[in-house]
């Protein structure tokens, strides 16, 4: 991981999903997302409302 990234465990997380095939990563802290994350990220409360629509 050769990231410059201001929180190793959002780095952390961001690289499981890649590595798991997630299409979305999950998160309450979307600001640190914006640096690096090329994955769409959404908070908890985002996901579920898309969850809802889509369903």
């Amino acid at each position: 991981m050769n990231h410059p990234v201001k929180d190793f465990e959002d780095m952390l997380q961001y690289q499981c999903a890649l590595a798991a095939g997630c299409d979305v990563v999950v998160t309450n802290n979307k600001k640190d997302f914006h640096e690096f994350c090329r994955l769409p990220f959404l908070t908890s409360e985002e996901f579920l409302l898309q969850l809802d629509y889509e369903g």
